[in-house]
């Protein structure tokens, strides 16, 4: 990630307070019915809105990539459509964001802000788009497995974690092995209760039960996994300082587990200084063959490649490879080159294949 375009986000932190309350004003001028239509506590919630939404804006600028920010505002419309709001508010609101930054953000930075604000009121005037299908959801498709899928989410939206595990558990007798079970039963259900939280068709109640309830799952599963003999390698596993989601580099670092690698997993919201205390070992040589960071969301760009940077600065671990993953990856093809990585993976079954080939023999 280049030092400038860090500064031209840093930039747009600094004003992030004003700019919401003149995007805010100027969207109720240019509408004065929005006032009227929302009522002070749905004007609140667009100030929230705006606020996050140049935050975002600072990621994608940080990151050089402008889908980033095309995204969310996709993401947005959805929300805004599944609470049967006008979604013409949001492209006015995105207008009115792209001509304050224009007329108030650094002559350096105003630039690429604009740009990218204009792609995302393009993307929105191209029609229907929905960004919480990637196509590996339970509703998708008809295989044995996303029937699986679904059948497991009904479980758990009734409150019914004994049938979900049974489901699991019984799949697994059947000769699916524990990789198979997360990525296509596991993962596709989670990715569904989330769409559904975000479109308000589940509870943030329901999200967190199959949250938790899928934790205890994969426990079990762990309980009960055959472990090949240890390969000598060594893998850190975490999500990066600020990501609270960390069920998808759990399933990672299982499946390196069960492949003979020893698994340090340190979770979620790992602070980079913290980390770097780890990467030494007893001996002073460094403590893993691989480094695996997941950012699930595109706020956390930043904090990835910050994290990055101080490894690549570590005087004993600075070759350390390090391989990066989640939804933030997903969204733009390229961006784990952005961050400074040397890899990324779209589950753990990919991962495991590009370790091997980035760690050295050990």
């Amino acid at each position: 990630m280049k030092a400038e375009n860090r500064q031209r986000a840093h930039q747009i932190d600094a004003v992030t307070k004003p700019l919401t309350e003149w995007i805010a004003n100027l969207h109720s001028e240019r509408d004065p019915s929005l006032e009227s239509r929302y009522g002070d506590e749905g004007c609140e919630l667009w100030r929230h809105e705006i606020r996050i939404r140049l935050m975002h804006l600072a990621e994608a600028v940080a990151a050089d990539r402008g889908e980033l920010f095309v995204q969310n505002a996709l993401w947005s419309r959805a929300a805004f459509l599944a609470r049967e709001v006008d979604d013409h508010d949001l492209r006015r609101n995105l207008e009115c964001t792209k001509e304050v930054c224009e007329q108030e953000l650094p002559v350096d930075v105003a630039p690429t802000a604009s740009k990218f604000i204009a792609e995302a009121i393009v993307a929105l005037e191209k029609g229907p788009c929905d960004p919480l299908r990637p196509g590996n959801q339970p509703s998708e498709a008809d295989t044995g497995s996303a029937k699986l899928a679904r059948l497991y989410l009904l479980h758990l939206l009734q409150r019914n974690q004994t049938a979900a595990a049974n489901l699991v558990f019984e799949a697994a007798r059947e000769g699916k092995g524990i990789p198979e079970i997360y990525e296509t039963i596991l993962t596709p259900a989670l990715i569904e209760i989330g769409r559904m939280w975000h479109l308000q068709e589940a509870t943030v109640a329901d999200e967190h039960y199959c949250t938790a309830a899928t934790q205890m799952i994969m426990a079990q599963l762990r309980a009960r996994m055959t472990r090949k003999p240890t390969n000598g390698k060594r893998l850190l596993a975490m999500a990066v300082g600020g990501d609270l989601h960390d069920l998808g580099i759990r399933m990672v670092a299982d499946i390196f587990e069960m492949e003979g690698w020893s698994t340090e997993y340190l979770g979620a919201n790992m602070p980079t200084s913290e980390v770097l205390l780890a990467l030494t070992d007893p001996k002073g040589a460094p403590a893993f063959d691989l480094i695996a960071v997941s950012a699930n969301t595109t706020l956390s760009v930043r904090a990835v490649a910050s994290f990055i940077e101080a490894v690549r600065q570590h005087p004993v671990a600075r070759g350390t490879p390090i391989l990066v993953g989640g939804g933030a990856f997903r969204a733009v093809e390229d961006l784990w080159k952005v961050v400074g990585a040397d890899g990324f993976a779209k589950d753990a079954t990919s991962a495991l294949r590009l370790a091997n080939s980035l760690a050295a023999p050990a």
